[in-house]
């Protein structure tokens, strides 16, 4: 019989019964095999559901512990306890309803959720060194209270304790209410059954976001932040790129011309090149000066960057700090490969990270084994080509010698290896020679194909024509005197002499008066009557040209000669990359915009500059107009700059600006304060662009490159200083060395530039100004040091800054512990006097804080560095504020 069809009359009565066990009398016995079957379906029900919910219970309370430990997310043991305890409150109310079952299964499914959590939070805390600063700040960004994970635990929390609270309701109901009620109690589970799948939805998926997701996200990001920070310590030239803003000029390719030679480099990287050069991994272009090899360069790495093919690119540039030497090639060249290859991204850094521990800088070959060998070396062999564009090798004066023919081993070794990706395009003069030795070893011969730019003479010709063409076409006014008489272009082709940059500058000559006809025909007239009588024709000829004319000897007066020598030598040594301003010019030199300018504007069609801007950076625009300059048997006497003498004058400029920031007596503690000061609030670190001082900001950046490149000095000696009694730093040393007072023979070694130089000096100043044995000597040793290590660190702009700004902060309050000491007390260290100052205690914890920090700078562990001194300066800054004493900024 179903029990469907049970009278619903006589229902209650056997419900009674069967909780007492026993089938009443009255029942009739057709119905009594029902009771039985009732009691008996009752009984296989309440015993399955408590096991249901029993099982769930011990299975919760045994994997409790594994998942918090290792998602390691404030609240979330708390969730899971409530959870734990809900499902006990219903153990206890001992409820026998269906839905029971179903409620169990969503917290089954609520926990699975937090072991999937943990596991994904394992699995990307696991790519960190266990116990390593990384694996601790990525845990902290897990786990911090403000995070969006942190939210969502709570919130999971909040509607847990809710349906306890509905438990507890269920739980304290007596036998006879439980027995009154049972359908009241099946209603309530269900409630609390679908407030508890609302609470796992809302916990797993929330603004579309998973929970895992959401936890993976954030380690990723931990991640993708830790890779950043390792890929910019990497020593780079930024300047380097072909994109950047030192090489425009080298990008400008006029539509039309040197498809020829571009056909032919396209059918190299796609190996179709020839019969014979088709593989080879090594392609060199070489050609005089001026034949156009690194607009040809600039605009093959375009196109394989368009294509996706450029792994990075170097571009030297002959007097250019970075950009002429060697020493960062390879560092600069990995930087850009992690970051334009995706498949090296990870390889490098790993390599990165090994390598950095030892030293930003290293020498070549370990640069290049760390960096680019290893992580080529585990690349796949069916990688796609990943080509590098190195242009100018014979602008790599500094240490070119010596340590060009090492690089260029190494990395062209590279390309010729089977089955590596690695493919090499490089550009060269025909000298010096030391460079086209290396192509011609043994070794590295069959895998190079060297190319002359002049097998493509007779495209150049075209080429050239259709440029001055298209630049006379500009103007209305140069465009009706070339189309008067078209034989006009092909005489300035004829004397360009495959030329580019010839071409480049005679047109640029001919436009300086765009709007005079009469200007533009004699202008011309002297390019035609120009003879090669001095140097190296034809370029040497036009440049002799264009300055005889825009400077004839009637003009050269005494003081126009002087101004002019003035301007030429800066356009030789300034160092900057992107050029100087003359207001810039005038703040670090003292040679006043209306001298400078005047002669820039006479001098466009060779120099880089907008006519009457004083805020417009000049430089040259190509490299021979400075080899002109220098060399006196091509320029002539009257033109003719001594590079060496430049520098020295420069350097001299670069000294007065900095020890414009000093007062007379900068060792004076009071003094030493207000210097402070100015580096602290005055603009942004000096290494870098200051928009507020940019003239400060050369003078830090490249005193001691002018210095070392000036006339040769002998080696200044210390003085006594008649204020101290002590030995203190001459005026003529450099304010940017590592000076140590107490070397007896003035010696000193030049440093890396920046903020952090000069803070230095000051810190020693102030350590010479207090007594032997003083507690403050070994906390301002510890500055000293942290200032000294961060000054050889490739650090990005961020951590320097922070890290310098608490350092020096740290010494504005010692000043103020200092100044304010007691009569008696020239420390300001607590001796018991009863006056301002401030317990040895805190100046011991300060100590051991900067010990620390030093340890985690070396370690390359900037974010630990900065917690460590930000918290040393907090503590230290409240213990003078509790001494009432007046702090430092």
């Amino acid at each position: 019989m179903n029990i469907k069809s049970f009278p619903s009359s006589r229902f209650f009565a056997v419900r009674t019964q069967m909780h007492a066990n026993v089938v009443p009398d009255h029942i009739p016995k057709r119905y009594r095999c029902l009771v039985v079957s009732v009691r008996m379906q009752h009984r296989t029900m309440r015993s399955h559901n408590l096991a249901v919910l029993d099982g769930t219970v011990a299975s919760l309370e045994a994997t409790k512990d594994a998942i918090t430990a290792a998602a390691p997310v404030p609240g979330l043991s708390i969730a899971l306890n409530v959870l734990i305890a809900l499902l006990k409150k219903l153990q206890d109310a001992r409820s026998n309803c269906d839905t029971l079952v179903v409620l169990c299964r969503e917290a089954a499914l609520l926990a699975n959720a937090l072991e999937g959590l943990a596991k994904t939070i394992r699995t990307g805390l696991e790519q960190y060194p266990v116990g390593s600063p990384r694996r601790v700040q990525a845990q902290e960004r897990v786990s911090g209270s403000g995070s969006r994970l942190h939210g969502r635990v709570e919130k999971l929390v909040n509607d847990l304790r809710t349906i306890c609270v509905e438990a507890d309701m269920l739980k304290q109901r007596n036998y006879l209410a439980k027995f009154l009620h049972s359908t009241a109690d099946a209603e309530a589970i269900a409630g609390m059954k679908d407030r508890m799948a609302a609470a796992c939805q809302r916990f797993q998926m929330e603004g579309n976001i998973a929970i895992e997701a959401l936890a993976a996200e954030i380690l990723s990001f931990t991640k993708a932040a830790e890779e950043e920070r390792i890929l910019d310590s990497i020593p780079r030239a930024d300047d380097a790129h072909y994109l950047s803003a030192a090489n425009a000029m080298k990008a400008r390719l006029e539509e039309g011309t040197r498809e020829q030679i571009l056909a032919c480099l396209e059918g190299w990287e796609e190996g179709q090149f020839s019969d014979h050069c088709a593989q080879l991994p090594v392609f060199v272009l070489v050609g005089e000066a001026g034949t156009g090899k690194s607009t040809i360069a600039s605009e093959f790495a375009k196109r394989l960057q368009g294509r996706g093919r450029l792994g990075a690119s170097f571009f030297f540039t002959r007097g250019v700090q970075e950009l002429n030497s060697p020493r960062k090639v390879f560092s600069t060249i990995a930087s850009q490969l992690a970051r334009s290859q995706p498949a090296l991204r990870g390889l490098i850094i790993d390599a990165a990270r090994e390598h950095l521990k030892t030293a930003p800088l290293q020498q070549l070959e370990r640069e290049f084994k760390d960096l680019i060998d290893r992580p080529l070396n585990a690349l796949s062999s069916s990688h796609p080509p990943i080509f590098v564009v190195v242009d100018a090798l014979d602008e790599c004066t500094e240490e070119g010698p010596e340590l060009v023919p090492s690089l260029l081993q190494l990395l062209l070794s590279a390309a010729a290896k089977p089955g590596w990706p690695l493919r090499v395009f490089l550009t060269s003069r025909p000298e010096p020679h030391y460079i086209h030795r290396v192509f011609t070893t043994p070794e590295l011969k069959p895998h190079i194909s060297v190319i002359s730019i002049q097998e493509f003479r007779g495209s150049v010709t075209g080429d050239i024509e259709r440029l001055i063409g298209a630049r006379l076409a500009e103007h209305e006014t140069s465009k009706r005197w070339s189309d008067e008489d078209p034989s006009r272009v092909v005489r300035i082709v004829e004397k360009s002499e495959a030329l580019f940059i010839y071409a480049r500058t005679a047109v640029d000559f001919l436009l300086a008066d765009v709007d005079d006809l009469l200007s533009i025909q004699e202008r011309y007239e002297i390019l035609m009557r120009a003879q090669g009588s001095f140097g190296l024709a034809p370029l040497d000829t036009l440049y002799r040209a264009v300055l005889e004319n825009v400077f004839p000897p009637k003009d050269r007066l005494p003081q126009m000669q002087d101004r002019l020598q003035r301007v030429l030598g800066y356009l030789v040594a300034v160092l900057d990359p992107d050029g100087i301003s003359p207001a810039t010019l005038e703040k670090l030199t003292n040679m006043p915009t209306a001298e400078s300018v005047p002669i820039l504007n006479k001098l466009r069609s060779v120099v880089f500059f907008e006519r009457d801007n004083v805020s417009s950076p000049f430089r040259i625009l190509h490299a021979t107009f400075r080899e002109f300059l220098v060399d006196g048997s091509r320029s002539g006497d009257a033109f003719c700059v001594s590079a060496e003498q430049a520098h020295g004058r420069l350097a001299d400029d670069c000294m007065r600006v900095m020890r414009s920031l000093l007062s007379e007596h900068w060792l004076r503690v009071a003094g030493t304060h207000a210097i402070l000061f100015k580096l602290l609030w005055q603009g942004n670190d000096l290494r870098y662009e200051d928009a507020q001082s940019p003239h400060v900001s050369y003078a830090f950046t490249y005193h001691d490159h002018h210095l070392r490149h000036g006339p040769r000095m002998l080696p200044a000696t210390l003085r006594q200083d008649s204020c101290y009694g002590r030995q203190a730093i001459p005026d003529n040393l450099p304010l940017l060395s590592t000076v140590n007072p107490l070397i007896p023979d003035g010696g000193f070694q030049d440093a890396t530039v920046g903020r952090q130089a000069l803070g230095r000096v000051i810190v020693l100043g102030m350590q010479h100004s207090l007594p032997t044995g003083n507690e403050f000597q070994d906390v301002l040793s510890e500055v000293d040091s942290c200032l000294c290590v961060v000054q050889f660190r490739q650090i990005s702009y961020k951590y320097r800054q922070n890290i310098e700004c608490e350092l020096l902060s740290l010494v504005l309050d010692i000043l103020a512990v200092v100044n304010c000491a007691p009569a008696g007390n020239v420390t300001g260290i607590n001796a018991g006097t009863g006056a301002a100052t401030v317990d040895v205690y805190h100046v011991r914890r300060l100590t051991i804080a900067l010990k620390a920090a030093k340890t985690s700078i070396h370690m390359h562990d900037w974010d630990t560095v900065s917690d460590i001194l930000a918290k040393a300066h907090r503590d230290f800054h409240e213990a003078i504020i509790a001494a009432a004493i007046p702090a430092g900024q």
